[in-house]
């Protein structure tokens, strides 16, 4: 007997101005076996996350506070002021050194991912960009 399971993943983020970006996606699949819907339900999850978060990693027009576009603009950067858990300090400057990249592509990516400086991060925007930064030059980079 087939079983049909249906997924859906979404996520929005907050912008400047009153502003948001969202996107979701559904799948279905069907599995043979009710001990098979565990091990599909985190391969879904997995699949879909990582497809959202993908596409979340470049919102596109950001507006400003005064409904003009937002220019990105990359300043100097300093990781002591980075509103960043110690250990995600950490992982961002050893991947920055594996890569050898500067530390203001850090700004770069926090600027494309939620649209504020590293030193201007809101709670829960610094963990989108560690998944980004990881996503992009970690060691297992989401095939783009």
């Amino acid at each position: 007997m087939a079983i049909l399971l249906e997924f859906k993943y979404d996520k929005r983020l907050g912008l400047p101005g009153y502003s948001s970006h969202d996107f979701g996606v559904s799948m279905r699949t069907e599995v043979n076996n009710v001990d098979q819907i565990k091990e599909e339900s985190e391969r879904a999850y997995r699949l879909l996350q990582q497809s959202v978060d993908s596409q979340l990693s470049n919102p596109g027009f950001i507006p400003s506070e005064n409904g003009k576009e937002h220019k990105q603009e990359t300043k100097e950067t300093n990781p002591d002021h980075w509103k960043v858990t110690e250990r995600q300090r950490g992982l961002i400057l050893k991947i920055l050194n594996q890569n050898d990249l500067p530390e203001s592509a850090v700004e770069e990516v926090a600027m494309e991912v939620v649209g504020s400086s590293m030193n201007s991060l809101r709670s829960g925007q610094a963990s989108l960009v560690v998944g980004a930064i990881l996503d992009r030059w970690g060691k297992h980079p989401i095939s783009r």
